[in-house]
């Protein structure tokens, strides 16, 4: 079998060709996906901010007890007043955290390169910040609900463990304000901006499998191409369930893109000839779905095994800087120093000759 991509991560060896992904391809992709989506760690922070907030509200701490210090001291009003303020704030504070995240998207994507907007949105500091600013709005807009109200009408017990949850959510989200206030200057920079692209295309060299000097074989005229079904980038390789298969059936494949390419819809994805001239080629249909167990397309290019999406990201800021709207020649310098980490790397690895 050859293959045009730079590398690919090891897959669970699924032998059945029904089975379209096995459970490492599910995790790899979901892990992909939650890395990049602003909305899923807020959102499990906000669930795990109500089901704190029900348990501290199921303790009963009197004034006298061991945790009589730590409990609100206040009246069912106060309480509510605390929370409203709390749960205003928050707002206020996650619109003006999404502001500057945009600011910082719209920069990178105008003055560097608009291929470095997916390292803005898959940084995890952002992510958390948000996810600690969420978490409180919830905290402290589920806690109105209960506070101070009970049998349809107003009570002068709460929940004082809960309140006083509250008020260390909003120490906690202070600090969380300023870890954000110096981590955005600090991203801004030039040096960490390409430092991000540098490390994931390491990453990327590192998980790559190891070439041979093995010359690729020659595609027959009788072969049959395996056409895509989608249309995508080339994201992901897994050869796993794949090279057990054509192994069984005596056949040979030859994929056609490499890692980043896009594949059209109806295209060639593959080609596959048999090896033994006494066996005929299985179903078209069950090739297609061999083939797409070890092939992931997706909407946009990505660092998970395309190497050379991190080298483009680096050329296209070098060549942003050189053109002469921005002149900064400064910034194409350290492009080249970060690309000579890459190229250094790759040469003390063994690639195929492609």
């Amino acid at each position: 079998m050859t293959s045009g991509p730079l590398g690919a991560a090891p897959a669970t060896a699924a032998r059945e060709p029904g089975i379209r992904r096995t459970a490492w391809r599910r995790w790899s992709d979901f892990v992909e996906y939650g890395g990049g989506a602003l909305w899923l760690l807020p959102t499990v922070a906000g669930l795990v901010a109500l089901f704190i907030g029900w348990v501290l509200s199921s303790i009963d701490v009197g004034d006298t007890g061991p945790f009589g210090w730590v409990v609100f001291e206040g009246t069912p009003d106060d309480a509510r007043t605390l929370l409203t303020v709390v749960a205003t704030a928050m707002i206020g504070v996650i619109a003006t955290v999404f502001g500057l995240a945009v600011v910082a998207i719209q920069l990178s994507s105008t003055q560097f390169s608009p291929r470095l907007v997916r390292n803005f949105l898959r940084d995890g500091v952002t992510q958390r910040v948000l996810a600690v600013f969420v978490g409180t709005f919830a905290y402290a807009a589920a806690g109105l609900y209960t506070v101070g109200l009970g049998a349809g009408g107003r009570i002068d017990r709460f929940p004082r463990l809960a309140v006083s949850g509250a008020m260390l959510l909003l120490f906690v989200s202070v600090a969380a304000v300023i870890a954000f206030a110096d981590h955005l200057a600090h991203s801004l920079q030039v040096d960490s901006i390409l430092a991000v692209s540098t490390r994931g295309t390491l990453r990327a060299i590192e998980a790559a499998r190891e070439g041979t000097d093995e010359p690729p074989p020659v595609r027959p005229d009788h072969a049959v191409p395996v056409l895509a079904t989608k249309s995508g980038y080339l994201q992901v390789f897994t050869p796993g369930h794949l090279l057990g298969y054509v192994e069984e059936q005596g056949l040979t494949v030859a994929l056609v893109p490499r890692l980043g390419d896009y594949v059209v819809t109806g295209t060639p994805v593959a080609h596959i000839w048999t090896t033994d001239p006494s066996r005929g080629l299985p179903d078209g249909d069950e090739l297609s779905l061999v083939v797409a167990t070890a092939v992931d397309l997706g909407f946009e290019r990505t660092l998970q095994q395309d190497v050379g999406f991190g080298i483009r990201q680096l050329v296209d800021t070098a060549c942003m800087a050189l053109s002469p709207a921005a002149k900064d020649p400064c910034t194409a310098v350290q492009a080249v120093h970060h690309l000579s980490d890459i190229l250094v790397t790759l040469a003390s690895r063994t690639w195929p000759p492609w």
